[in-house]
């Protein structure tokens, strides 16, 4: 069964956060719908276990590609302003003067922040899920 996410802080729902939380729960209803599919077949085939039918695992990676779109929508803005950052120089082409974007501390703060704890709780996750390998 898919995990619920941790409830956000208070405050946290300013609208790039409001639209992630928005995106990542429809992601979610999706896996889980998607997860449910795979149940009701396996049992209308009569099987608890063993090796799932090639259809049976196309479900699988269904929910796995609709995760991973999810989780890549929910991060674009950050990955936007990254390559605005890396690829651009941050520079503003469509400004006749071609001046530098203004990024405020504390937005730029933050989203590094965010890509570091969902580094860190993927790290974590495949760490558990391997047995603390």
């Amino acid at each position: 069964m898919v995990k619920k996410a941790p409830k956000q802080a208070k405050g946290a729902n300013s609208a790039p956060t409001a639209d992630a939380s928005s995106v990542l729960d429809r992601a979610k209803k999706t896996v889980a719908s998607l997860e449910e599919a795979f149940d009701t077949v396996r049992q209308q085939r009569g099987v608890t276990s063993g090796a799932p039918t090639d259809e049976e695992q196309d479900l699988l990676r269904a929910a796995l590609v609709f995760a991973a779109a999810g989780l890549d929508s929910a991060l674009k803005p950050i990955f936007d302003a990254r390559n605005q950052i890396i690829h651009e120089l941050d520079i503003d082409l469509t400004r006749s003067n071609r001046g530098r974007r203004s990024r405020q501390k504390a937005k730029v703060l933050e989203d590094a922040n965010r890509l570091i704890s969902i580094g860190e709780a993927l790290v974590s996750e495949v760490t558990e899920r391997l047995g603390g390998a």
